[in-house]
């Protein structure tokens, strides 16, 4: 029995437990405020067994193990197993290297060390806890937080690992790969045992076929002597033939390379002839040519003056162009000006008018004002009637008053602004006209101004083309003549005349320079006839011996010489023929040489194979015997382990089955496992039929994986295994349990679960839940605040 008995923890991640905390029998509730440090009790119980962490991963170093600002951790767990006491004790540092200390209890309660080190204690611990290793206690014994889903999520290859270590089926395991080894190395040595009577068989076949062809070569060898004494006979007479035949050859080869030698002197012979004439006929020509370039020679100053008398014909054509612009414009300005002359009288006749306007209105002006002062009097007049009441001063009030009316109502300005204002609207509108005169007769000016510089400049570009004309060669053509300064279009004549004179004089140029370089050859080509005749009597000497000596040749060979070529390339392909022959007699002789030395060699090499291929033969049939025994053996062994593991999947879902109603409050109680997938499916009253877990709430799927966790721990550790751990540790199983759910899982601790452990710890933030157990205990920071028994 495998049970908890006290824990120390001082520095791992938050705990600070100085003293002991012993681990009662019964049920146990750890609570307290989140991020106090409850889960890391049980992180501290699995590093003291295994020596790995479970947050942040199993691999995380001392860093995320120490506490902040600490220097040193200590995890100091007691346990009872197998009726033996053992305290493993851990010290982790940030500086120098960790310390594992693993010791027991004796009768008397004195510590005794087993063992020390890192590796050292936990290969003893794993043989105390017979080979329960970490992941199969935590797929039933430590349950953490937000981990239910562990076991189903684990593949199947893990979830058998952790059933076989914790219903002790590690010797079928240990059978299973001891027999699995032996196979494999059966099959290997068996697999060498096949490649050598593969060897041997190959080594038999290839001794046998070495001796035919040892046979066959050695036969074929003496053949071959034979057919190279023949062919070398044939050989040697063909080549006394073919030196006959080459040596004729040769004599008739010489002979044509003489007549063709003798054609190629003929027909320089006849070259250097015409050349001669050709020289001769050429000195002729140049005194004509000379004097024709003589006559033609004036035309390069003309080629010279003509651009400078294309720039004053273009000058003095503009200045005449420019010349009738202005006088055009000119011409148009006086018209213009003429059309405007009319508004200038028109001008004066409104300016007249509007001045005797103005001198009315001012006139009405002054009378209206009269006529104001008058009525002023007349008001002041009646004012002073109240005074003196005199009837004459009422009088002449009346009379002013009306004469001053009068004199304001007649003398009206109005009209008069309006004859202003016409007056003066019609003028401005003709004020225009007045200032287009003025410019009229600016440009008048500018233009008389204008045109005496054009003539003046016309004038000289008239005189300055005149002189350039005159200056103009009268040979080979009179140019000066065609000319004209009233027609512009004779400069492109004359530039014609002037360029096909200049190309003419080019032609006979070039056509002298060509002729006096055959004339300067005669006598060159003079001596180089002398050269020639020479060489033709040399050649017909040459050719006369030559026809002796093809004469003899063919009455020594017996070979006419119009039938030498023919015959020498039959004779050269005889040759070949036997020299390919021979050639091919040597290599295939060398060939059979190399193929008795290969099968001698084979023959020597092959005879111990050969001679142990029945012997192998026996040793093949009597291991594949033994390999299909392993085999039969290995499927034996996985059938039985996988027997007990199926029964123990039926007796997961039983007990799950018995977990379900009072956790689910009689909601669910059917449920299966699925064998491949390990995925939970409960049977939905209202939908009558299986569904799988995923279509439920988070919750209601919490529930399904508390009670598949509680049956496996239950199915997979049976009472006769002496490791069983007697204790089971929930982090948090009440996360999503509403508060009739609470009762039935606290039902479930006090009922099922209690038969089946004698330490349940079930860690809680929820402190209400202390009076459902017999203990409790409060962490506050990482540190035990209060215990209850």
């Amino acid at each position: 029995m495998f049970k908890l008995v006290s824990l120390r923890a001082s520095g791992f991640k938050r705990l600070d437990i100085d003293d002991q905390l012993h681990f009662p029998e019964g049920r146990l509730l750890v609570h307290g405020r989140n991020e106090s440090g409850k889960s890391t009790l049980m992180e501290a119980i699995h590093y003291a067994l295994y020596g790995m962490p479970l947050r942040p991963s199993k691999n995380a170093g001392n860093e995320d193990i120490i506490g902040y600002g600490r220097d040193k951790a200590v995890v100091e767990l007691e346990f009872t197993i197998d009726d033996s006491q053992y305290l493993v004790r851990r010290e982790l540092y940030r500086k120098k290297g960790n310390q594992h200390f693993l010791n027991k209890r004796d009768r008397e309660g004195d510590l005794d060390r087993v063992t020390n080190g890192a590796r050292a204690v936990n290969k003893a611990l794993n043989e105390i806890l017979h080979g329960i290793d970490s992941d199969a206690l935590l797929n039933s014994c430590l349950v953490e937080q937000k981990e239910l889903g562990k076991l189903e999520n684990a593949n199947k290859q893990e979830r058998v690992r952790a059933m076989s270590s914790l219903l002790n089926l590690e010797a079928f395991v240990d059978a299973e790969n001891a027999l699995k080894r032996e196979t494999r190395e059966l099959k290997s040595d068996h697999n060498q045992t096949q490649n050598q009577l593969e060897i041997a068989e190959l080594a038999k076949e290839a001794y046998e076929s070495a001796l035919n062809e040892l046979e066959s070569a050695e036969n074929r060898v003496k053949e071959i002597l034979n057919e190279r004494r023949e062919a070398e006979e044939l050989h040697r007479k063909t080549e006394l033939r073919l030196e006959s035949a080459e040596k004729l050859s040769r004599l008739v080869g010489e002979l044509k390379e003489a007549e063709a030698q003798q054609n190629t002197s003929n027909v320089r012979h006849e070259e250097g002839q015409r050349q001669l004439l050709e020289a001769e006929e050429a000195k002729g020509r140049i005194v004509d040519l000379d004097k024709s370039i003589v006559q033609y020679t004036p035309v390069e100053d003309a080629v010279e003056q003509i651009e400078a008398i294309s720039g004053l014909v273009g000058k003095f054509s503009s200045h005449q162009d420019e010349e009738k612009r202005a006088e055009n414009q000119m011409k148009e300005t006086l018209e213009r000006l003429k059309d405007v002359k009319a508004s200038e009288h028109r001008i004066q006749a409104l300016e007249e008018e509007e001045a005797g306007a103005v001198a009315s209105r001012d006139r009405v002006n002054t009378g209206r004002t009269g006529g104001v002062a008058v009525a002023a009097a007349g008001v002041l007049l009646l004012l002073y009637w109240f005074i003196s009441f005199s009837w004459l001063t009422i009088g002449l009030g009346l009379v002013s008053l009306a004469a001053g009316g009068y004199l304001f109502t007649s003398n009206d300005p109005d009209k008069y602004e309006e004859m202003i204002t016409h007056a003066r609207t019609k003028r401005d509108e003709m004020l225009g006209d007045r200032q287009r005169i003025q410019e009229f007769n600016e440009t008048l000016t500018r233009l008389e101004s204008e045109l005496k510089e054009l003539e003046d400049e016309k004038k000289d570009a008239e005189e300055s083309l005149t002189k350039e004309i005159s200056g103009l060669p009268s040979a080979p053509r009179d140019y000066g003549s065609v000319i004209s300064l009233t027609d512009p279009s004779t400069l492109n004549q004359l530039r014609r005349m002037i360029q096909e004179d200049s190309n003419t004089l080019s032609g006979y140029s070039a056509e002298r320079r060509s002729l006096q370089k055959k004339a300067d050859s005669a006598s060159e080509v003079r001596v180089s006839l002398k050269e020639i005749e020479k060489e033709r009597e040399g050649l017909e000497s040459k050719m006369g011996s030559l026809n002796g000596s093809v004469e003899a040749a063919e009455g020594e060979s017996g070979i006419p010489r119009d039938l030498i070529e023919e015959i020498e390339k039959t004779l050269r392909s005889e040759k070949e023929g036997y020299v390919a022959t021979l050639s091919r007699l040597d290599q295939e002789e060398i060939d059979k040489e190399r193929i008795i030395g290969d099968a001698k060699r084979v023959i020597e090499e092959k005879a111990e194979l050969k001679d142990n291929y029945p012997t192998l033969v026996e040793q093949v049939k009597e291991e594949k015997f033994r390999l299909d025994a392993t085999g039969k053996a290995v499927t034996l062994l996985e059938m039985t382990r996988t027997s007990i593991v199926g029964g123990v999947k039926q007796n997961v879902e039983k007990n799950m089955m018995q977990f379900l109603p009072t956790l689910t409050d009689n909601r669910y109680s059917m449920a299966r496992i699925d064998e491949e997938n390990y995925r939970i499916e409960v049977y939905d009253k209202n939908a009558k039929r299986w569904r799988g877990k995923g279509v439920f709430s988070g919750a209601t799927q919490d529930q399904f994986s508390l009670a598949l966790r509680l049956a496996f721990a239950i199915s997979t550790i049976p009472s006769s295994r002496g490791a069983r751990p007697s204790f089971i540790f929930l982090d948090e199983p009440l996360s999503g349990f509403d508060a009739q759910r609470r009762i039935g899982f606290m039902q479930l601790l006090r009922e099922a679960l209690s038969r089946h452990f004698h330490q349940i710890i079930v860690i809680s933030h929820i402190e209400a839940l202390a009076e459902e157990f017999q203990d409790s205990l409060h962490i506050e920071s990482g540190r035990i605040i209060e215990v209850q028994r």
